[in-house]
């Protein structure tokens, strides 16, 4: 497995020269978690190889639509940045997924298509501000081994 760890490095920026990827084609994991990264660069999608990616504890509000291109992309980790709806570039790649963790974003929007994710072993949703238990959830049920809805203010199960 290649994998390119740069977590808690107060990296400020995803990889800014355009070549970056170009030297780490064959890479199946990243990990910038914990940085101060605000953008990530359309060029993702020429790591055709990625398994999985680790951007949690950044300032990312949006991913490129590129990333529909990661067609082995099975993990991501996309907790505690300040997304407001659950990017859309993962549309395609989602019922492939099989972990989740999409925690401590207080009112995100999950869109009816988040749920079609009939792999999903591991979801993480804590401290999403989330007052409901969607009905869509019952989709992922049989695959599903690990559903995390902790410190949530969840009073029922929507309809």
């Amino acid at each position: 497995m290649n994998i390119f760890l740069a977590a808690g490095k107060d990296l400020y920026q995803f990889p800014k020269n355009k070549t970056f990827f170009d030297k780490i084609p064959r890479v199946t994991w990243i990990d910038l978690s914990n940085n101060d990264i605000h953008h990530v660069l359309p060029d993702i999608s020429k790591l055709t190889y990625l398994q999985k990616l680790s951007l949690e504890g950044n300032n990312i509000h949006h991913l490129p639509s590129t990333m529909s291109n990661l067609s082995y992309l099975i993990h991501v980790d996309l907790a505690d940045n300040n997304f407001t709806i659950y990017p859309s570039c993962l549309k395609l790649r989602q019922k492939y997924l099989l972990s989740i963790d999409f925690h401590g974003m207080p009112n995100v929007i999950l869109p009816k298509w988040f749920w079609n994710a009939p792999l999903l072993r591991k979801l993480d949703l804590e401290y999403n501000n989330m007052n409901y238990i969607p009905n869509e959830l019952k989709l992922m049920s049989e695959s599903l081994e690990h559903l995390e809805l902790s410190f949530n203010n969840i009073s029922h199960v929507r309809e």
